[in-house]
Protein backbone atom coordinates (compact mmCIF):
# COMPACT_ATOMS: atom_id res chain seq x y z
CA UNK A 1 0.00 0.00 0.00
CA UNK A 2 2.81 2.43 0.78
CA UNK A 3 4.37 1.73 -2.62
CA UNK A 4 1.10 2.66 -4.33
CA UNK A 5 1.00 5.93 -2.40
CA UNK A 6 4.51 6.75 -3.62
CA UNK A 7 3.56 5.94 -7.22
CA UNK A 8 0.71 8.41 -6.94
CA UNK A 9 2.95 11.18 -5.63
CA UNK A 10 3.25 10.81 -1.86
CA UNK A 11 6.53 12.41 -0.85
CA UNK A 12 6.76 10.47 2.42
CA UNK A 13 4.95 7.44 3.76
CA UNK A 14 4.78 6.06 7.30
CA UNK A 15 3.58 2.66 8.43
CA UNK A 16 0.77 2.92 10.97
CA UNK A 17 2.12 1.34 14.15
CA UNK A 18 3.12 2.36 17.66
CA UNK A 19 5.85 4.66 16.24
CA UNK A 20 3.66 6.56 13.79
CA UNK A 21 3.32 9.82 15.71
CA UNK A 22 7.05 10.02 16.44
CA UNK A 23 7.93 9.17 12.83
CA UNK A 24 5.65 11.89 11.46
CA UNK A 25 6.98 14.46 13.94
CA UNK A 26 10.55 13.57 12.94
CA UNK A 27 9.80 13.85 9.21
CA UNK A 28 8.10 17.22 9.66
CA UNK A 29 10.37 18.89 12.19
CA UNK A 30 7.67 18.53 14.85
CA UNK A 31 5.02 20.31 12.78
CA UNK A 32 2.83 17.40 11.71
CA UNK A 33 1.72 16.24 8.27
CA UNK A 34 0.39 18.76 5.75
CA UNK A 35 -2.20 16.24 4.58
CA UNK A 36 -3.48 12.83 5.58
CA UNK A 37 -5.72 10.29 3.89
CA UNK A 38 -7.65 7.84 6.07
CA UNK A 39 -9.88 5.16 4.62
CA UNK A 40 -9.80 2.30 7.14
CA UNK A 41 -13.05 3.21 8.85
CA UNK A 42 -11.70 2.39 12.30
CA UNK A 43 -12.02 4.92 15.09
CA UNK A 44 -8.33 4.41 15.94
CA UNK A 45 -7.31 5.25 12.36
CA UNK A 46 -9.35 8.44 12.36
CA UNK A 47 -7.96 9.51 15.73
CA UNK A 48 -4.41 8.81 14.53
CA UNK A 49 -4.90 10.86 11.36
CA UNK A 50 -6.14 13.78 13.46
CA UNK A 51 -3.17 13.44 15.79
CA UNK A 52 -0.47 13.42 13.10
CA UNK A 53 -1.85 16.18 10.88
CA UNK A 54 -0.74 19.74 11.63
CA UNK A 55 -3.15 22.57 12.53
CA UNK A 56 -4.73 24.25 9.46
CA UNK A 57 -4.44 20.90 7.75
CA UNK A 58 -5.94 18.92 4.93
CA UNK A 59 -7.54 15.62 5.87
CA UNK A 60 -9.41 13.21 3.66
CA UNK A 61 -11.67 10.65 5.29
CA UNK A 62 -13.36 8.26 2.94
CA UNK A 63 -14.90 5.95 5.48
CA UNK A 64 -17.85 5.94 7.80
CA UNK A 65 -17.33 5.16 11.46
CA UNK A 66 -19.73 2.64 12.92
CA UNK A 67 -19.16 3.93 16.43
CA UNK A 68 -20.99 6.71 18.21
CA UNK A 69 -17.82 7.74 20.01
CA UNK A 70 -16.85 11.39 20.03
CA UNK A 71 -13.62 12.17 18.21
CA UNK A 72 -11.80 15.15 19.63
CA UNK A 73 -9.01 17.13 18.00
Amino acid sequence: MLQAARRFGATDTVLADENTVAAVRELTGGRGADATFESAGAEEALQLSLEITRPARSEEHTSELQSRETISY
